[in-house]
């Protein structure tokens, strides 16, 4: 309907600046003419616009609803089997599969340690080598300072035209 409205605003507005009928009879003719042409197309989008709703509009699908009150069946369980050792009996969890290892004083350890050290570096002792001067490395030749020889070297600057350069008096 706005848009009925506004192409007849439209419509007045350019036959009161563009044309002059010569009568009455002419220009009420001609705006019958014009609004049913409007009202005929304007219909016609109207039903355009309704069917597309229609066909855009999603189709009806039925929801179920489920009733909380039926009984369900019972939960599932779930069971932690435990895993059976390596000749398939499966163990308690009090024993202890590993054999305990005996404990070794401290007089052991520093034997073995001692063996292996020697076996893999070549040294029974970590004492021997902390004993030994490092000798690999040369030692730096560092004179003293005071007799190094003072580096005294006095310029004379020379212009390039063999003048004294900087320190001419005009």
């Amino acid at each position: 309907m706005v848009n009925q409205l506004e192409l007849q605003k439209k419509y007045r507005a350019f036959v009161k600046t563009s044309y002059t009928l010569s009568s009455e009879m002419e220009l009420s003719k001609f705006q019958k003419r014009f609004t049913k042409e409007i009202d005929r197309r304007l219909e016609k989008k109207l039903k355009i616009t309704q069917k597309e709703r229609k066909s855009k509009s999603p189709p009806k699908v039925p929801i179920v609803i489920q009733d909380d009150s039926l009984p369900t069946g019972p939960p599932p369980q779930i069971r932690i089997l435990k895993r059976p050792t390596s000749n398939g009996v499966v163990s308690s969890p009090n024993s202890t599969s590993r054999p305990a290892l005996p404990v070794k004083s401290l007089a052991q350890r520093e034997a073995e340690y001692a063996e292996a050290r020697k076996r893999i570096l070549g040294s029974a002792s970590p004492e021997e080598e902390q004993e030994k001067p490092i000798l690999d490395r040369p030692t730096r030749i560092s004179q003293p300072e005071d007799s190094r020889q003072p580096n005294n070297v006095i310029r004379q600057p020379l212009g390039p035209d063999g003048s004294q350069g900087f320190k001419q008096r005009r």
